[in-house]
Order: C-alpha cells, then sequence, then structure tokens
C-alpha cells in the first residue's frame, strides 16, 4: 500500500465519497482563461463514460446558455443544456450513476444575480425567485436527475421545491441545499467561464443572500433552517477556510454533508502547481482527506481524476 492510500485508508476516504463536476456549454467557443473546461452536450456520454471508467458514479451537472434573458428562461426549458444533458445520460447509463443538477438561474439570465431582480433593478425578488427555483427544479427532475441542488440561497426554496416534487409525484428525488454558501471572491473563474460568451458590465455583488463566513451562527441557522424545510444533504463552499463549520455541522445536524473545491480553491492549487511551488497530487490528497476527517460525506472537486487510482 503507497504512503496515500495508507492515508486515504485512516479516514476511510473512498471513491464513492466523491462528486465531479461538470460543466455543459452550447457555445462553440469557451475560452475565459480559467482553466475550467465545459464540454457540449454531444460529448457527454464519452466523458462520462472516462469517469464511470475511473470509478467515480457521483456526477454534478451545470450549465451554460447560449442565449440569455432578464428572467435566465432557459434554465427551466425542458430542451435546456442541462435538461438535454440529463437525458442523453439516463438513455445511455441508466440508473448505474448518480446525476446531480444545479437549480439557479445565475448562468442564465443577464444580472449574474442568483435570482430574479425586482422592479427596482437593483434588489431580489424572493417570491419570484422561488417560483422560478420550482420550475428548473421540476424540468431537472422530469429529465431524470437524481438530486437537485439549489445553490440560489433564497429564503424558503427547499421547502417549495419539496412540494413542487411531490405534488408532481417525484417522491424519490432528494434536494442538497447549498445551505452554507458563503459569500466569495472565490467563485469568480466559474464566473468568469459562464460569462465568457457574453459581457458583463459589472462585479456581482451577492452577499445581500450569501451568508457571511464571519458569522458561524447564522450559517448554522441556514442549515437548520434547510433541514426543517426538507433538505436531504447540506453543501459547505467554499471548502478550505470551513473546516470548523464541518465539524460544527457534524456535531449538531443528522444528515449528510457535502463541500466542494470551488473554482477558485482550485485554481490557487493548479497555478501553484504549475509554478512548481508545490506538488498537485500530494495536495489535493490531504485536502480531500481533511475534508472527511472535519465530517464531510460527499466532497466534490474539478481535479480528481489524477488522485483516483490512490483510492479504493
Amino acid at each position: 500500500m503507497s504512503l496515500f492510500e495508507n492515508m486515504a485508508s485512516k479516514v476511510n476516504l473512498t471513491k464513492r465519497n466523491l462528486i465531479m463536476p461538470l460543466i455543459l456549454s452550447e457555445s462553440l467557443h469557451q475560452d475565459s482563461g480559467t482553466s475550467l473546461v465545459t464540454i457540449p452536450v454531444s460529448a457527454l456520454v464519452e466523458e462520462i463514460q472516462k469517469i464511470v471508467n475511473m470509478g467515480i458514479t457521483n456526477i454534478m451537472i451545470y450549465g451554460i446558455p447560449k442565449f440569455r434573458n432578464i428572467l435566465g428562461t432557459e434554465a427551466w426549458n425542458p430542451r435546456g443544456i442541462v435538461q438535454s444533458g440529463l437525458n442523453v445520460l439516463r438513455r445511455n447509463f441508466g440508473n448505474s450513476i448518480k446525476v446531480l443538477a444545479d437549480v439557479c438561474v445565475c448562468q442564465y439570465n443577464l444580472s449574474g444575480h442568483c435570482g430574479t431582480i425586482d422592479k427596482s433593478g437593483t434588489d431580489i425578488d424572493n417570491d419570484a425567485s422561488i417560483s422560478n427555483m420550482n420550475k428548473i427544479a421540476l424540468t431537472l427532475a422530469e429529465s431524470g436527475a437524481d438530486i437537485v441542488a439549489p445553490s440560489s440561497m433564497m429564503d424558503g426554496q427547499v421547502l417549495s421545491i419539496k412540494n413542487c416534487l411531490r405534488e408532481n409525484g417525484f417522491h424519490k428525488v432528494k434536494i442538497m441545499s447549498f445551505a452554507a454558501k458563503t459569500a466569495s471572491s472565490l467563485y469568480s473563474p466559474f464566473r468568469s467561464a459562464a460569462f465568457s460568451n457574453f459581457q458583463m458590465n459589472h462585479k456581482i455583488n451577492k452577499s445581500k443572500y450569501q451568508v457571511s463566513a464571519g458569522n458561524l451562527r447564522e450559517i448554522l441557522t441556514e442549515i437548520q433552517l434547510d433541514l426543517n424545510e426538507g433538505a436531504d444533504i447540506v453543501m459547505i463552499k467554499p471548502s478550505l477556510a470551513a473546516a470548523d463549520i464541518i465539524m460544527e455541522a457534524r456535531r449538531r445536524f443528522c444528515c449528510p454533508l457535502a463541500v466542494q473545491n470551488v473554482s477558485g480553491e482550485y485554481l490557487m492549487m493548479k497555478i501553484a502547481s504549475e509554478r512548481g511551488l508545490i506538488d498537485q497530487d500530494e495536495w489535493m490528497l490531504a485536502y480531500l482527506i481533511g475534508m472527511k476527517r472535519a465530517g464531510a460525506e460527499l466532497i466534490m472537486s474539478y481535479n480528481l481524476d489524477r488522485i483516483i487510482p490512490h483510492l479504493g
């Protein structure tokens, strides 16, 4: 057993703990300068087969549409980018993989915000946003998602989505709530990739609805609220500075916890490795082990293929 394998075995870190994120894009040209790989639906089967061959069966799907409008209606288009991808996956892989799908409008609207802008043009209309989240979640469930993942941080979204799914007969579809999504610049590379075919004229400040990293009580309250509303899994992100949140959530709540190595965290590691400052494989494995040791059951990262050979 190698040193890496021995380290992973001590915290029972296995491939079952991992989620591979994929970004589907309708645009022909995706050069955001972020090194985040986007793929068309036409390449999805080949890409998923590679992932399955590595032993990973948890897949998270994000979408980047070619066209946007004020409301972001492509997010709930039954023939939208993610919905089309889900249909392809179900036809080709059946139930051999578990597919999670993002529920948000930030890649689909003109503002880049996670909710619907109200008539003032400056604030989020929470009720209108929730109505749209219901539409997104329903089309994703209809297209074959096992888990819908509302990441918009709208108040009451989990309960509303839960009721919507039940009313339409989707009792087995789970909800992974991004309950502890703290406001951070570490999401910027993903936003750059999402808007690489669209000129944004302003920086996006989401601190009004994403939680503050400095307020542990508020973060734990958000988790409790979403669990009360029916969340099956709780996502905590960004993750590098969140070990205390993960540990406290594990102590307080009886639920599966997920974390994400977000785009900014991933790229800091990648750039440092390319410059010869760190060992990419060693750091990545240490990160995965640290998240598992803190109490995370599911860990999502863009850089898993190099680590898989070291895991059982």
